[in-house]
C-alpha cells in the first residue's frame, strides 16, 4: 500500500472534534491543504505521515511499513 498523509487542524474552544477525513497522495498537497484550513484562523494544523497500516487477520495481527512509491 501507498504512504500518505492527511491534515489535522486543532479544535477550536466551540468545536472538540476536528478528525482528519481526506487522504492526499503528496505531502505537497497535505501542506496545500493545511494552508487553506488555517487561512485567517488562530488555530494549527498538524501534517500527518501514515507509516503503518495495521489490520486483523485471522490471528494475529499484522503491521505492515509503508513505502514511499
Amino acid at each position: 500500500m501507498k504512504r500518505f498523509w492527511m491534515v489535522h487542524v486543532e479544535a477550536s474552544p466551540a468545536n472538540s472534534s476536528s478528525s482528519p477525513t481526506q487522504r492526499h497522495l503528496t505531502e505537497v498537497d497535505a501542506l496545500t491543504e493545511a494552508a487553506r484550513l488555517v487561512g485567517g484562523e488562530r488555530r494549527n494544523a498538524y501534517v500527518l505521515e501514515a507509516t503503518y497500516l495495521v489490520k486483523r487477520t485471522e490471528p494475529p495481527v499484522v503491521s505492515e511499513k509503508l513505502t514511499a512509491d
